[in-house]
């Protein structure tokens, strides 16, 4: 007996496979789509959670150095008016970090100012209370709740 080329062989195959197919009841037709549909799912989710595993292994790098060009691009035009002023690109580059880091330097302690002001204002009334007040904080909790009182059941 010759043997059959291969594609003979394989639509061969195939015509059995339907076959096969074609001996389902027609009640059970709809449980292969719902196989494929299922592992195709399954399939989909084990990718997103090998995509978010990736991305939360590499979070540490990925962050910065997108923060790192969001700056780059930012920055670009003032790199180029102090390359016209014959500033090399890495000097204007580093004259703009060290401006950030003194405006970053400036909001801190700016901000460590006011919220101290605060503090020193807040301690200044604290000790200019009448007399006849206590000096000691009041209590926040409500009144059923306060030490040495009677419970919110045995006030009714």
């Amino acid at each position: 007996m010759a043997e059959e080329p291969d594609g003979v062989a394989h639509g061969h195959r195939q015509a059995e496979r339907r076959g096969r197919q074609s001996d389902l009841p027609p009640v059970l037709s709809w449980v292969p789509k719902i196989g494929i549909g299922a592992w195709s799912f399954v399939g989909f989710v084990a990718a997103t959670a090998i995509v978010f595993a990736a991305l939360g292994a590499v979070s540490e790098i990925v962050l910065p150095m997108t923060f790192a060009a969001v700056l780059a691009v930012i920055f670009k035009p003032l790199v180029g008016v102090l390359k016209r002023h014959k500033l090399k690109p890495s000097a204007g580059a580093g004259l703009i970090v060290l401006g950030l880091a003194t405006l970053t330097i400036g909001v801190m302690v700016a901000t460590s100012r006011a919220c101290s002001s605060r503090r020193i204002r807040s301690a200044r009334r604290s000790t200019r209370q009448s007399p006849t007040r206590s000096t000691r904080p009041r209590s926040t909790r409500p009144p059923w709740m306060r030490p040495g009182r009677r419970s919110r059941t045995q006030l009714r």
